[in-house]
Parts: structure tokens; C-alpha cells; sequence
């Protein structure tokens, strides 16, 4: 993203994109409780810091662009429409993949090697298991993965595990301060 250029949705200065995305989460519960802002290029962008249970959390990015939406936490994002996927599917994808989070029904699995980020993917906690070791799969082809973060909307209630060289899960621990 650019500059910003104004702290709320200047919508006459919003790509037609972006308006339309506005209008669709307009109103939307969990959109209330955040707050909108106006980048160069016509982008909108959504910060969602609390819950909706109303408890503080990390943030959420929803930003509308020319022609995407981003959902953005952390160290995950995820670009719609998908090839051949209408805005209003869109809007609706990325309204259900939020309200998951807040629920706790995915986390973010984090791969960390050497220092250096080496991918995430949201999981299924229902599917936590495959879903990790998929997961793993893939970060590793960006080199060696010694760490793991199940991150969630609440840094208190992340862990962070040790990976063995092999890919075994080696005990576990709450986030450090």
C-alpha cells in the first residue's frame, strides 16, 4: 500500500472496487468495530482490533484494492476473488474466513527457520493435524524449518514448538513477553 490519505473512508476518492466492497461490508457487525482509512491508488483498508466478543485483539486488515480484497493478520494475508469469483463471493469468503478467526475455528500455523519466516497457512482446528503437516510440507521447501507458531486473534494464547530436524513437534510453550 501507498501513503494514506485520509483516517476514514473517503469513498470519493476510492477506486469503484473499493466502494463496492465498502457498501457490501457496510453495516456488518464486525466491521463496526473497526476503523477505516483511504490510501493513494483509491484502496480502502478495514483495522478490526477488537473482537466481536469485544476483548482487544491482534489486528485484522480487510483492504479493498482496484480489483482485490486482502485479509490480512500477522503472517498470513489472503488475496480474493479467486479466477471467475464474483465480488459479492468474495466479500462473503472473506467475511466467513473472519468470523472463523474470531471464533477459533483456524490459527495461523507460522514456520520459522534459522530466524527467518518461512511461510503460514491458516488450519483447520477441526483438521489441525494434516492441516500442520501439509503445511510443514511446504514451508520447508524455503529451507530449514526449527520453528512453529499456532498463532490466534490473542497473542496470549499462541505456542510456539520447537521442530526437530525430522519435522517432529517437539514440546511447546506460550508466547514469551
Amino acid at each position: 500500500m501507498k501513503s494514506m490519505i485520509a483516517e476514514h473512508a473517503d469513498l470519493g476518492r476510492a477506486s469503484a472496487w473499493a466502494r463496492r466492497v465498502h457498501a457490501a461490508l457496510d453495516g456488518w457487525e464486525i466491521a463496526r468495530r473497526g476503523r477505516w482509512s483511504t490510501w493513494e491508488g483509491g484502496e480502502l483498508l478495514l483495522e478490526i482490533e477488537t473482537a466481536p466478543t469485544g476483548i482487544p485483539c491482534e489486528r485484522v486488515s480487510i483492504v479493498a484494492t482496484a480489483d482485490r480484497i486482502g485479509f490480512l493478520t500477522r503472517t498470513f494475508g489472503l488475496q480474493v476473488p479467486l479466477p471467475g469469483q464474483t465480488l459479492e463471493r468474495a466479500v462473503e469468503d472473506v467475511k466467513a474466513l473472519t468470523r472463523k478467526w474470531f471464533a477459533g475455528e483456524v490459527v495461523i500455523a507460522s514456520y520459522w527457520g534459522e530466524g527467518q519466516w518461512r511461510g503460514s497457512t491458516m488450519v483447520d482446528t477441526r483438521q489441525q493435524e494434516e492441516g500442520l503437516g501439509a503445511a510443514y510440507q511446504s514451508a520447508r521447501a524455503h529451507g530449514v524449518i526449527d520453528r512453529l507458531e499456532i498463532q490466534t486473534p490473542f497473542l496470549d494464547n499462541d505456542k510456539i514448538f520447537a521442530v526437530a530436524v525430522n519435522g517432529v513437534v517437539q514440546g511447546g510453550s506460550g508466547v514469551a513477553g
